[in-house]
């Protein structure tokens, strides 16, 4: 089970099986932290119920807003326990455990993370949101303490474009959709700024002008920009 995406707009986490057998999410728990608060844990049985298919997702509505009679959606406060908050941009890290033979979860025991993911905006404090990011690098589904996906403010959604499955996760695994994806320099209005700037952003190497949030650099971003611009925001 990995993070897929992180949907600030709409407050929804996802989690997708991107194995080759279905994953029965009995007893799986999350731990979160920010700068403020560490070790928020959900409930043994919150996300009890849920099976996920090879190829599949599921998802965690942060803001308790999801639709009556999908299976595969649930709230935060359906899960229980305590979700580190406020959600957002600023910096956070989540895990996701799974139980061990005895049917608990040790939060102790870095073996049973399945995967973790943090982020922050350049700037940020980290404060507390590090505190069991050694775990998850010492089980090799994080790269290293001090790795975040940089987000601005501007951050829509945190998308996972590698699809491998191997589990050991990274920022350079994710990419960062906009709210307003052509308006590279981020002042809130498209105009012909952004046109020198997503240049400027694609032969610098800049995330900023990988428009259609694939991982990576090429002539479709070119194209994907110029839909995007006279499509507007």
């Amino acid at each position: 089970m990995q993070f897929a995406s992180v949907d600030f707009t709409n407050g929804i986490i996802e989690l997708t099986n991107l194995g080759t057998s279905s994953v029965d999410l009995d007893r799986w728990r999350f731990c979160t932290h920010d700068f403020d608060t560490r070790r928020r844990y959900t409930f043994a049985n919150g996300l009890n119920g849920l099976t996920v298919e090879p190829g599949t997702s599921v998802f965690l509505h942060v803001n308790n807003d999801a639709p009556s009679g999908d299976p595969d959606r649930r709230d935060i406060s359906a899960v229980g326990g305590n979700f580190a908050t406020p959600f957002g941009t600023n910096a956070f890290a989540l895990q996701i455990f799974y139980p061990a033979a005895n049917n608990n979860v040790s939060f102790g025991n870095s073996e049973l993370i399945a995967d973790h993911l943090q982020w922050k905006q350049a700037d940020d404090p980290t404060g507390q949101t590090e505190d069991r990011t050694d775990q998850a690098v010492a089980t090799g589904v994080w790269s290293a303490e001090g790795d975040f996906v940089i987000v601005g403010a501007d951050a829509a959604v945190i998308r996972l474009i590698d699809a491998s499955g191997d589990e050991a996760g990274s920022p350079s695994e994710y990419a960062i959709e906009l709210i307003c994806q052509p308006d590279v320099n981020g002042d809130g209005a498209l105009d012909i700024d952004d046109f020198s700037d997503f240049v400027s952003a694609f032969f610098a190497g800049s995330t900023r002008a990988d428009q259609n949030v694939d991982g990576l650099l090429d002539i479709d971003d070119f194209s994907a920009f110029v839909s995007g611009f006279f499509a507007g925001c």
